[in-house]
């Protein structure tokens, strides 16, 4: 992996941002290898447009897609599923094979040397696509998928769904022991450097560009590494201007009107207070004492199986899914009216 320059010879997609998540370049590295090059053991090809950014002074890394090219992906999916008997059964074999290595790690399991790290990652690495493919089997859009593999799939998904969400901080719990002196830096390594450390040491010259990544920001596009300033040369989908209304998928109906409270990362729960309505990418168990309080909910990301969903219907809540843009279009304090029962967010000042 290398520090590119420019993305001027580059032709892009408009890209569109999937997922917000609290995750190091490490784990940005291990998703994007995953889904771009071991995808291509299933799937004869893998995702070939995947961007992740990270701002300065934040722990939340964004993952951006080409919109069509995940349709395209869906349909693929979906074929497979449908075309080839043997597709599903062999997935679901492969990814208990590397579960049963990975699952002590979910329970009590750390990690205790460099060499295990290291083989931990690469089983990580072979189960991710796999996990990919359980994960998405149920809830392609494009191209529906009914019947055994898709109750079976749900099954695994709910079984595996927190490991696939906190592996990283597995990551993070090693790097902090191993490396304490640079624990301040555990987010912007990429596993390749991480591993070519054999005596629990960087030089000066990968500590000066470790830090550059964190005080400035960082893009990751397709397996190489950019600065932030680069960003200004990419297409993304915007929220337009003086735009009052912002649509997505009910979770749970009901009508509320309140004020917004942005929360990016667990470290902003606690500023909710009771009544306001929490506005976020998506939300983890983590996120539960805020959404207590809040009186309904509203995210970017997300189908009716997401966490932020499935809370909703357990406290009826009202709440909105899948906005794609929330978070970008209001702010702390707007004043919105969420008509859960229609899917809609209207700005009232």
């Amino acid at each position: 992996m290398k520090q590119t320059k420019s993305l001027k010879k580059l032709k892009l997609p408009s890209f569109r941002k999937s997922f917000s998540r609290e995750l190091s370049l490490f784990g940005c590295v291990l998703w994007d290898q995953g889904e771009r090059l071991e995808m291509k053991h299933w799937l004869g090809r893998g995702i070939k447009n995947l961007l992740f950014i990270k701002e300065p002074a934040t722990s939340l890394m964004t993952a951006w897609y080409d919109r069509q090219e995940l349709d395209n992906f869906d349909r693929v999916i979906a074929d497979k599923v449908k075309n080839d008997s043997m597709f599903f059964p062999e997935v679901k074999k492969q990814f208990n094979k590397y579960w049963k290595l990975l699952e002590p790690y979910s329970q009590t399991r750390l990690i205790a040397s460099l060499a295990e790290l290291e083989k931990f990652y690469k089983n990580l690495l072979a189960w991710w696509p796999l996990m990919v493919l359980i994960y998405w089997i149920p809830v392609t859009e494009k191209a529906k998928i009914t019947g055994p593999a898709v109750t079976e799939a749900m099954r695994l998904r709910e079984k595996t769904e927190k490991f696939s969400n906190d592996s990283e901080l597995i990551f993070l719990k090693f790097f902090k022991k191993y490396f304490p002196q640079y624990s301040g830096l555990s987010g912007f390594i990429t596993p390749a450097e991480v591993f070519s450390s054999k005596k629990k040491n960087f030089n000066a010259k990968q500590i000066a560009i470790f830090s550059e990544r964190k005080r400035n920001g960082l893009i990751l596009l397709n397996g190489n590494l950019y600065t932030l300033a680069e960003i200004r040369k990419l297409k993304f989908d915007q929220p337009e201007k003086n735009q009052k209304e912002i649509k997505g998928q009910v979770a749970f109906s009901g009508k509320i009107i309140g004020k917004v409270r942005l929360i990016f990362a667990v470290n902003d729960i606690y500023k909710i207070k009771a009544g306001e309505i929490l506005v976020a990418p998506m939300t983890t168990p983590l996120f539960l004492p805020a959404i207590k309080k809040a009186s309904a909910m509203v995210t970017d990301e997300g189908g009716i199986t997401c966490h932020a969903a499935i809370v909703a219907r357990e406290l009826k809540k009202p709440c909105i899914i899948g906005t794609k843009i929330a978070t970008r279009l209001l702010k702390d304090g707007d004043l919105v009216e969420v008509d859960a029962d229609n899917g809609i967010v209207k700005i009232l000042n």
